[in-house]
């Protein structure tokens, strides 16, 4: 019936029909009227032939887009992921190392703050959190910002964010080192809001530099302090073997969209099916290949040429001037 039609979505039409077995469709009607039961059969066909045709048609349209998503993720995406499994792989023992210097730094001069709270010699969980009241000698926290080095986080922090605009903008700048590694900042403008924004990051021997995925000059976006940030993108790249893993995944959805941008229709084999019953049913009846000739537009009437139309439907208008003379006259 008409509900089952919208439900099954088999109907590539646009007009939809209440049927019951005991109503009879307007091919079983004009077939019980001529005699020729070929009729509901190419009726069948041609209904089947213009529902693969619209599903085709969709395939192709939405082939395109992945199209378009397999050639953004190969020229954006994939390079990404690329340059980030090198980066940790041929830099590996260094990342390592350095994660490894920033968590015994961090801990020995959380505990030996913990020790002093416990004596009373510092009060406040400002002073807990930013080091302030440990001696020069007793940290083996450190950052060198130009000539400067720094034993406080917060004393590097306030360096950093007081130099953050004098980067040149639009490109990257090694400003010091931290824990074996280059120190780095990225100017950039977004392009969205037209911003500028600053990002931090780490610079390795062989002339790449990893930034932040948070901008510092910017809380709203959950940015934290700079080398915290920095901190983070050292761990990120320190464990190699996620960011193969993440590599992997990504190769293998690289895979997966270059097979559906490139995979034929599959309906392909059903549309043969479809155009070799249609030629059989019109070589067995002529009354069904002139109907199918002119559903293609092959059979229709030959119309007259532009010149005899135009001499059939050419009016003669009276000479109005000279009845007007002979009036006068």
């Amino acid at each position: 019936g008409f509900v089952q039609q919208i439900l099954s979505s088999q109907n590539p039409s646009r007009e939809y029909a209440d049927r019951d077995s005991n109503t009879l469709s307007y091919e079983e009607m004009l077939a019980a009227s001529t005699g020729n039961q070929h009729i509901v059969d190419y009726f069948g066909l041609r209904q089947e032939r213009q529902s693969l045709e619209m599903q085709r048609e969709a395939y192709e349209k939405n082939r395109e887009a992945r199209k378009r998503k397999l050639d953004f993720f190969m020229s954006e995406t994939m390079p990404r992921f690329e340059k980030e499994r090198k980066i940790a792989t041929e830099n590996h023992e260094l990342l390592e190392s350095a994660e490894r210097r920033i968590n015994e730094a961090t801990e020995h001069d959380n505990k030996l703050l913990n020790e002093k709270i416990k004596a009373r010699k510092v009060m406040g969980v400002r002073d807990y959190v930013s080091g302030t009241h440990l001696e020069e000698g007793e940290r083996q926290w450190r950052c060198t910002i130009g000539e400067t080095e720094y034993t406080s986080m917060e004393d590097a922090n306030k360096a950093i964010h007081e130099g953050l605009y004098k980067i040149d903008l639009g490109k990257a700048e090694v400003i010091g080192s931290y824990m074996g590694l280059g120190l780095a900042l990225e100017r950039r403008r977004d392009r969205t809001t037209g911003e500028e924004i600053v990002y931090a990051g780490i610079a390795l021997p062989d002339g790449n530099c990893c930034f932040s995925e948070y901008p510092v000059n910017r809380r709203d976006r959950g940015a934290t302090s700079a080398l915290g940030q920095v901190g983070k993108v050292v761990s990120k790249f320190a464990d190699r073997e996620k960011i193969v893993r993440r590599y992997e995944d990504m190769a293998s959805r690289r895979d997966d969209l270059y097979a559906a941008a490139n995979d034929p229709w599959p309906g392909e084999s059903a549309y043969a099916e479809n155009a070799e019953k249609m030629k059989e049913l019109c070589d067995k009846d002529p009354q069904i290949a002139e109907m199918w000739a002119m559903e293609c537009g092959e059979g229709e009437p030959k119309k007259e040429d532009d010149e005899t139309v135009e001499d059939k439907t050419k009016i003669i208008e009276p000479d109005f001037g000279q009845k007007r003379k002979a009036r006068i006259a």
